[in-house]
């Protein structure tokens, strides 16, 4: 992802109170003060992570598991066949 990307976004803000574990709430105060960043920028850089990044990723197969279903097809292709019979 290009630093661009990463940048804050300018325009309108929404505002929203969720509850957060607790533990986990201390650490992005935590890191905010370590980076000299305020919470809104950490959780909107998380935020906008999980979006572009890991989201995606969750609709791709890795490649070991559909070599294992390639591997299970043709190991079984007769018993197949004849299912589908």
């Amino acid at each position: 992802m290009k630093a661009s990307e990463w940048a804050m976004p300018s325009g309108t803000t929404k505002k929203f109170t969720p509850e957060i574990d607790a533990q986990l709430y201390d650490e992005l105060v935590a890191t905010a003060e370590r980076n000299g960043q305020t919470k809104r920028h950490v959780l909107e850089q998380a935020l906008k992570f999980y979006l572009r990044s890991v989201v995606p990723s969750q609709h791709v197969v890795r490649p070991e598991v559909m070599d294992a279903f390639e591997e299970s097809v043709t190991r079984n292709r007769d018993l197949l066949e004849r299912l589908a019979k």
